[in-house]
């Protein structure tokens, strides 16, 4: 492989990286951590904290953690400043794969919630937890 088709692949493999990284490139520069389905478990024991569900309702429905509540990505935002949860509170943002909750957590911290945690891989990762 010659030195410029590397060159010219470069801006193809910094794209393919940020979405195949994006929500901890993009907790890295909002500050909002990625954790795994049972670290996310580990922490609402230990610190207290709010599951928010981000998918449908029909996929909430389907199955969800005991734990969470449902409030879909559209009305995120809105929803958790109505109801009135204090900007200090551990957010744990979970929906089926990881991706609607990486842009939940982006929403959340930009309305200036401090402590919020993406779910990484979602339910699909956190298949062995409760489940109701």
């Amino acid at each position: 492989m010659s030195k410029q088709m590397i060159l010219d692949s470069l801006p193809l493999i910094a794209l393919f990286s940020f979405f195949l990284f994006k929500g901890q490139i993009l907790g890295l520069f909002l500050g909002f951590k990625n954790v795994s389905p049972e670290k996310m478990q580990k922490l609402q024991v230990l610190r207290g904290g709010k599951v928010i569900d981000v998918r449908t309702e029909g996929e909430y429905f389907s199955g969800h953690l005991s734990s969470a509540m449902n409030i879909p990505l559209g009305t995120v935002k809105e929803a958790v400043l109505a109801k009135n949860i204090s900007k200090d509170t551990p957010l744990y943002i979970i929906c089926a794969s990881g991706n609607r909750s990486t842009w939940a957590s982006v929403s959340l911290r930009l309305a200036g919630y401090k402590n919020v945690y993406n779910v990484s891989g979602g339910m699909m990762r956190a298949r062995n937890l409760p489940t109701t």
